[in-house]
């Protein structure tokens, strides 16, 4: 077979008809300016991230806030995929290590799985994410009780965040942080004082029997309004 360059071949995925990538494991082995190959590769579909059109820049969110949705998008993938580590620098990205006190926990969700990570070093890191189909990605944050700056910027879900190998889950071939385009980018976190708190105390498990009437303490908590009086007109509790 006589190549002249690696566009001389098109590789298209029979089900998706996604073009593929090809790369030559032995390139130009003659030392000529063309070259008889005897030997190429295919390299599996790239992944795309997309962000969300509609997602706001910036959202209010209050001290002690839980799963504050910060960013939303898709993530389209032609076959299943480990992600290679995604690693939030959210000290790095502020540069200030309040910030990264500011949030305990992050979360990622792709589709109906959530991945979490406590922070250490101001660094959120995601490992062993997989992806088996195209899927609605969304990210959140729980932000710390005692917070000391009035802005947080959660770095962006991208190819320049990731390290390492992932892999394709078909084949076991490697993907490389290269081969993922597209960006999710997170709205600006801006710290604002809650006019209406909830807050737990203590939460209990209970014994009790059929026909008990006895009143049972399961949870203990606060409700708070900071400025002026709230009439609470209903309470929903779902079991």
């Amino acid at each position: 077979m006589y190549l002249k360059d690696a566009k001389d071949i098109i590789a298209d995925e029979y089900d998706t008809e996604f073009r593929s990538n090809i790369g030559f494991a032995n390139p130009w082995a003659t030392g000529l300016s063309t070259g008889y190959l005897n030997t190429y590769k295919f390299k599996g579909g790239k992944v795309t991230l997309e962000s969300a059109s509609n997602f706001d820049k910036t959202i209010n969110a209050a001290t002690g806030a839980s799963d504050v949705t910060v960013a939303k998008g898709r993530i389209v993938v032609s076959e299943p995929v480990e992600l290679p580590t995604l690693t939030l620098d959210i000290s790095g990205a502020n540069n200030s290590a309040a910030a990264a006190d500011a949030v305990k926990r992050v979360v990622l969700r792709v589709g109906d799985k959530r991945y979490t990570s406590d922070l250490a070093n101001g660094k959120a890191t995601f490992t062993d994410v997989v992806v088996r189909d195209s899927a609605d990605v969304e990210l959140l944050v729980t932000l710390s009780t005692k917070l000391s700056v009035a802005r947080i910027i959660i770095p962006a879900i991208k190819a320049a965040n990731m390290s390492g190998k992932g892999s394709y889950q078909n084949n076991d071939a490697d993907l490389l942080p290269a081969e993922i385009a597209g960006v999710i980018t997170p709205a600006e976190i801006i710290i604002k004082t809650p006019k209406f708190t909830l807050s737990t105390d203590s939460v209990s498990t209970q014994e009790t029997v059929i026909n008990d009437s006895t009143a049972k303490t399961l949870m203990k908590g606060r409700l708070e309004a900071k400025d002026n009086d709230v009439n609470v007109n209903e309470f929903v509790v779902s079991i």
